[in-house]
């Protein structure tokens, strides 16, 4: 039967295996991608092998972190030790076409979602934690090492990524605690901020304006939505993995009680985007083999654009009630 495990347990494990894959869910993004550059460099103080693979592409504004050039888009020749999957709920979030029996011969799940289903050999999750940053905090100084500027930038950056930059209601005194820690090193926080929140490619503002063109919202203003054709991706030359903020851009709306970015990275494929005040959006998410965190989530839909706004936006009117 699969079980939540101790800190203790997980260390042991990392002692006792040589090489290791860190793996992050699909759609890669700053919480995960930060951990994992902080995570191989720990892993390397120790001597261990690390191999990195992400299936997606890096986005721009994490060009700043250390060890990217690193991360392969091909799985590895060798079987290693240990594969390490990184914020994924359940198995199939790393991707559908993995085989794990060649890959490794022992899992570890690393999550902070309240919807992980214990999937691997040994798991870690905990959903009382802001960001993944807070658990893979307490892994590096559970090995006993000190934390260089590197790897507190990639940490940093997955906290305040997962966090809105400390603006969402997940965040507690240990998130402080930590990060005041972190600061104890030159790391550069005003940068990390502009460069992940507010500094954007000339292209993505342009984008960005027509897509807030498009806002929509239902009679009671409690849904609000905005989708991003294939052709205005195409017309801009950007790419998916460019726009890592736009739904948090149009959750800005007084009055709102869901904000939904609709996706169209291909004609039958739409990922889809939610953020709320209070309903749980995971909930709406997890009904199309998504997930996420109770006030932010994601799902990918195999429909036409049209399709999918009205299957999501019918689900959510079903069940969103109007909160005291």
């Amino acid at each position: 039967m699969k079980k939540n495990h101790s800190l203790k347990a997980i260390v042991e494990v990392i002692r006792q295996n040589k090489s290791f894959m860190l793996l992050p869910h699909v759609n890669i993004d700053g919480d995960d991608l930060g951990c994992m550059t902080a995570l191989s460099q720990a892993l390397q103080k120790l001597g261990k092998q690390v191999y990195l693979y992400s299936q997606d592409k890096i986005p721009e504004i994490f060009s700043f972190l250390s060890g990217l050039p690193e991360i392969k888009k091909c799985l590895p020749s060798k079987k290693v030790d240990v594969l390490i999957f990184m914020e994924c709920s359940k198995a199939s979030r790393a991707g559908d076409d993995l085989n794990l029996n060649k890959i490794a011969g022992t899992t570890i799940n690393f999550d902070h979602h309240p919807d992980n289903n214990f999937f691997a050999d040994f798991n870690l999750v905990k959903p009382e934690y802001a960001a993944l940053g807070e658990l893979i905090y307490e892994l590096i100084r559970g090995l006993k090492l000190p934390i260089d500027e590197n790897m507190a930038t990639g940490l940093y950056t997955s906290i305040i990524s997962d966090t809105g930059n400390l603006q969402y209601g997940n965040i507690s005194r240990k998130t402080f605690q930590i990060l005041a820690d972190l600061m104890k090193l030159p790391i550069k926080v005003s940068e990390i901020s502009r460069q992940v929140f507010r500094q954007k490619d000339f292209q993505v503002l342009k984008l960005f304006g027509q897509l807030a063109s498009k806002l929509q919202r239902t009679s009671d203003g409690l849904i609000v939505w905005a989708s991003l054709t294939k052709t205005m991706l195409d017309g801009s030359g950007l790419k998916p993995e460019d726009l890592q903020n736009f739904v948090e851009d149009l959750n800005q709306v007084a009055g709102s009680e869901v904000v939904i970015l609709f996706k169209e990275v291909a004609p039958q494929e739409i990922r889809v985007n939610f953020r709320s005040r209070r309903f749980p959006v995971n909930r709406i998410a997890a009904q199309f083999g998504g997930g996420g965190h109770i006030n932010a989530s994601g799902c990918t839909i195999s429909q036409d654009l049209k399709s999918t706004e009205k299957l999501i936006l019918e689900t959510l009117e079903n069940q969103l009630t109007v909160l005291a």
